[in-house]
């Protein structure tokens, strides 16, 4: 049974991607699996693509910077909205306050509140820091301060806490907490709009983060439909270079999954070069821009701790890919009276 995926998806007609995804998903439910004509689809694949290196080496290889193009662009939107999710994730699963305690508060106050605060189910974790280690702490950040300080004895920092929530979204219940009148006589007024301050530049964050990963994640799908779209061309500019055999083998009876898989393996192994080196690329730059920027250090440890993952369903999704591209650019040659060819 012919496949047939041509007209529906080079018109621009209402409702196209629809119909593409019902054409090939009906191409691929009559696909024959038997190892015998697979192999020998894929066999003829490899023989077209070494014919075309030996033939026209220049006509493959700007097949390829086509394919690279479009997936070095997919690569750099891919990073972007990977880095920018985890750094809403990032700013989702905690959030660091400083508290300020009174400065005639007692140690046996200060104690109380940072075992109960410790015991409260949003907090994470809570370090105590002394005044006079506040003090050489901002001098060693900005040492002309410290010089001006030298010669005043007085040391104007409070004894203070770093408080660490779990999640941003329990911050009102833990600023409750802190407002209790139970810890009137022990926490400096001034915490109180410090920490609204500081909720506030978390929440825009992470507002700016969500726009940003949502922008980065409908932009990486149009590079993705845009690597797909090259794709189906190139497929279609090999069929009607072929179009005489194709239709050939049509009108022969040859099993439709052995005219489809040699497309779908010549633009698969095109695929995979373009994807090595958009990989390449995109490692390149993400380590060589400095790592003060905080989008590019999110994108190293994102390329630690998932590249391996991500790489690899890169690399499983190609076959797809490339065979999706085949059953719609590969269409029906249908050869007129003249003698001409043409592809619906």
């Amino acid at each position: 049974m012919p496949f047939g995926g041509g007209s529906l998806c080079a018109n621009g007609e209402a409702g196209v991607i629809a119909g593409c995804g019902l054409r090939i998903l009906s191409a691929v439910a009559n696909l024959n699996f038997d190892p015998a004509v697979l192999l020998r689809g894929l066999r003829q694949g490899r023989i077209n693509l070494s014919r075309g290196w030996t033939v026209s080496r220049s006509g493959l290889v700007m097949s390829a910077m086509a394919l690279f193009g479009a997936a070095l662009l997919a690569q750099f939107l891919l990073v972007l909205w990977l880095s920018t999710s985890r750094m809403r994730e990032s700013l989702l699963a905690k959030s660091d306050f400083r508290l300020q305690f009174l400065q005639n508060a007692t140690d046996m106050d200060t104690q109380q509140f940072l075992v109960a605060a410790r015991q409260f189910p949003s907090v994470s974790s809570i370090a105590y820091v002394p005044r006079e280690k506040a003090m050489a702490a901002e001098k060693e950040m900005h040492p002309d301060i410290a010089k001006l300080m030298e010669n005043n004895a007085i040391n104007p920092f409070n004894d203070s806490a770093i408080v660490t929530i779990a999640s941003t979204a329990t911050f009102d219940e833990f600023a409750a907490f802190v407002r209790h009148p139970r810890w009137s006589g022990i926490i400096a007024p001034a915490t109180f709009p410090s920490m609204a301050a500081r909720q506030e530049e978390i929440r825009t964050v992470l507002d700016q983060a969500g726009a940003g990963s949502s922008a980065a994640f409908i932009m990486f799908a149009a590079a993705g439909a845009a690597v797909l779209l090259v794709a189906i061309e190139l497929v279609r500019r090999s069929a009607a270079a072929r179009g005489t055999d194709v239709f050939v083998e049509r009108v022969s009876g040859a099993d439709e999954t052995y005219v489809i898989l040699p497309f779908a393996t010549e633009i698969t192994a095109l695929l995979a070069i373009a994807l090595f080196f958009s990989l390449a690329c995109t490692a390149l730059l993400a380590f060589a821009f400095p790592s003060s920027i905080p989008l590019i250090e999110e994108a190293r440890s994102l390329a630690i701790a998932r590249g391996p993952a991500v790489i690899a369903i890169e690399f499983a999704a190609l076959p797809v890919i490339g065979l999706a591209a085949a059953i719609i650019g590969a269409g029906r040659v249908h050869l007129f009276q003249h003698g001409s060819l043409a592809i619906v």
